[in-house]
């Protein structure tokens, strides 16, 4: 069972994981959550290396 606690109305929702499976909930979330970690990290090596490629030619812009 997936037990989940609402803070504002503190109440608990208790719902069936099959139910979660059959919605597919934790995978659409796990995979976007994986999208945007893999997005940011390909614009932070892109930073690098724009950074190391002006520093080797300063002359080069890009």
């Amino acid at each position: 069972m997936f037990y989940e606690g609402l803070k504002e109305n503190s109440t608990i929702v208790i719902v069936p994981s099959s139910a979660i499976d059959t919605m597919q909930l934790g995978n659409l979330a796990g995979i976007t959550a994986l999208t945007m970690d893999l997005e940011k990290n390909k614009a932070s090596d892109v930073k690098k290396t724009r950074g190391k490629i002006s520093r080797e030619n300063p002359e080069e812009e890009l």
